[in-house]
Formats: C-alpha cells, structure tokens, sequence
C-alpha cells in the first residue's frame, strides 16, 4: 500500500488478515482484531533505508464475511490521519539513544499496537491477473 491510495482488494485482504487473526487467538479483550499496515512514504530520489510509517486499526471481525463497508471507512480514515500519528510518533526519536532498553521496548509496541495482539497486514501491489488463477 503506498501513500492514500486504497483499493477494495487491499480491503479484502485486510478482512482475510482479520478473521485469521481471530483463527489465531489475536483477538483484544473487546472482542476486536487490531490490524498493523506498515505504510511506504517514499518519495522519488529518497535514500531512506526505512521510508514507512504505520499505523493501526481496530476491527471488529463479526460481520466481515458479509459486509467490509464499516473496516474500509476505518482503514481509509487511519490513512488520511497517518501524517499526524506519524509526526507525534517520530518527534521524540533524537532520544532513543539515552533511553533505556527497556522503555524503548515498551515504546515499540505501543507504537505497533502490542497492547492490542497486533495482526500485521500488507499487500504486494497489483499483480498478474494469472497469478489469481492458481489452478491453471
């Protein structure tokens, strides 16, 4: 996924991510599954080793094999609020060096939505339309 762009099969996936987090246990204590989408902010002629961001959704993975219209709106507005998330994520990174390990360690996975057994979710990008034909 790149930038704000969104399409219904990146939904779709994040649906399938979803409902297998439930398979797998990674269900919060109000019955939701939090989604983790690192997001690619790479600009042309970045030298970035590390262009994302990320940033997380609560879902409640009930109805979703019958409607995806309530998780697309979350996801399309946790886009839209990446920039902000982002900036008051990284400000406080110039003190990563004098933190201790353990408060960094805590501070990651709040970052990444650990408090909430986070399901990482990402896509590949458009692909060959044979590849969805896996049986020939």
């Amino acid at each position: 996924m790149r930038g704000k762009h969104w399409r219904k099969g990146n939904t779709l996936a994040a649906g399938f991510a979803c409902r297998l987090g439930v398979r797998m246990g990674r269900v919060c204590s109000d019955g939701t599954v939090t989604l983790s989408f690192p997001i690619s902010v790479r600009t042309e002629n970045d030298t970035r080793r590390n262009a994302l961001v990320f940033t997380s959704v609560s879902v409640d993975p009930t109805r979703l094999s019958s409607d995806l219209a309530k998780m697309r709106v979350k996801l399309k507005q946790a886009l839209a609020e990446v920039t902000e998330t982002t900036n008051r994520v990284v400000a406080p990174l110039p003190l990563a060096l004098i933190t201790p390990k353990w408060a960094a360690r805590r501070a990651a996975g709040i970052q990444l939505g650990a408090a909430g057994f986070p399901v990482g979710c990402s896509n590949v990008g458009d692909m060959v339309p044979a590849w969805n034909r896996p049986d020939g």
